[in-house]
């Protein structure tokens, strides 16, 4: 089941944006607000620079803790998934007891 397409009105770096997005309300504003704060941090060290190269940083940030997530993620599941293998000999081994 798709959900309703919502429009959202955001401010990021001082420039209004108008979205449309069938993700929350909370998504997109907790989104909108880690994208904005990383570039008021990028805008306060390098007051000077292109917005748009800025921009280009902060995704390339924001990429980086996505594909770390992500690898953490795999980790735990490589981990569960050796974890399973070992209850499943340690079963077979008591059935062919």
């Amino acid at each position: 089941m798709m959900n309703e397409q919502k429009k959202y009105k955001l401010s990021i770096a001082g420039n209004e944006y108008s979205i449309i997005s069938d993700e929350s309300q909370e998504l997109i504003v907790k989104s909108a607000e880690m994208v904005d704060s990383f570039m008021k941090e990028f805008l306060t060290a390098a007051p000077k620079a292109d917005q748009q190269k800025i921009a280009v940083l902060v995704a390339l940030q924001l990429a980086s803790k996505l594909y770390k997530a992500e690898m953490q993620v795999a980790d735990k599941n490589e981990h569960e998934q050796s974890l399973l293998n070992q209850i499943d000999q340690f079963i077979s081994s008591l059935s062919s007891s």
